[in-house]
Order: structure tokens, then sequence, then C-alpha cells
């Protein structure tokens, strides 16, 4: 097996945790365009108040 020249482990790994990084920023992405689709959300990134 291929391994990670920097960090000795396994590639498969490496490639498993790229897939669910990008699974989940899919999954954040729909839930965002889902909430604006149902109007609960316009879209816009929620600025916090200054004290």
């Amino acid at each position: 097996m291929q391994t990670s020249p920097a960090l000795g482990i396994r590639m498969n790994y490496i490639f498993l945790s790229v897939w669910l990084m990008l699974a989940g920023l899919a999954v954040f992405g729909l839930l965002r365009v889902v909430g604006m689709l149902a109007g609960s959300d316009d879209g816009t990134p929620h600025k916090a108040e200054e004290e």
C-alpha cells in the first residue's frame, strides 16, 4: 500500500477523509439552499452584534 511520506499513514485514509469532508461540505451547502428556498434564510452571512 502507498503511504504518505510526511505522515506515514496509508493513503486510503487520506482519500477517505477528503471524500468525507467533501460530502460534509455538500450536505451543509444543500441545507443552506433548502433554507433559502423555504424562505427561512436569505443566504447572507449572519453578522455578530458589536458591543
